[in-house]
């Protein structure tokens, strides 16, 4: 299995993190390639993208302005399987990586990175703020999760109103 690696171009100004690969990604070498990821369709349905991309076109992101890491590069069925020292290696590595990358927006996707990389209290989602960047922490794209499509929609699109002049021309669409 081969984790997919970070996408991140020119003309990137919003960075999307991951926690860490699932085992289709492993497989396949695209992010949120499980059949039960929400993720592109989130992208699409609140405006980050004009269409409807598929795992295996995720080195388009840099066209619509964007990027993507994740926390962990280590594939796993299920992030509860990373260790202790997987998170907070994870975390310095990923803070380091938005340092050097200095995007103007970060969409974390999901509560557990956040706690990871920003140490955020409580359990609501929102903006947050890095050096530099414009933080929001956003439901976590797996169907895992257990939140409702519309829910996570709202989050996205919130996200994307506070972004959208960010974003490459073309590479967003009006929600």
């Amino acid at each position: 299995m081969k984790a997919p690696g970070d996408i991140w171009g020119p003309s990137s100004r919003v960075l999307w993190v991951g926690i860490n690969p699932s085992a289709v990604s492993g497989r396949t070498g695209h992010h949120f390639a499980g059949p039960g990821n929400l993720f592109w369709r989130l992208l699409h349905a609140s405006g980050f993208t004009p269409r409807l991309l598929r795992p295996d076109e995720d080195a388009l992101l840099p066209v619509f302005g964007q990027g993507l890491t994740n926390l962990s590069p280590h594939v796993t069925s299920n992030s509860a399987e990373l260790s202790r020292a997987q998170w907070r290696e994870g975390a310095a590595d990923l803070f380091a990586r938005v340092l050097a990358l200095s995007p103007k927006a970060v969409g974390l996707l999901g509560k557990d990175v956040a706690r990871a990389l920003l140490l955020a209290p409580g359990d609501g989602f929102g903006p947050l703020r890095l050096p530099a960047a414009i933080v929001h922490v956003l439901p976590n794209p797996s169907a895992r999760s257990g939140i409702a499509f519309e829910r996570r929609l709202a989050h996205f699109a919130a996200f994307h109103a506070a972004v959208r002049g960010l974003l490459s021309p073309g590479g967003s669409r009006e929600a």
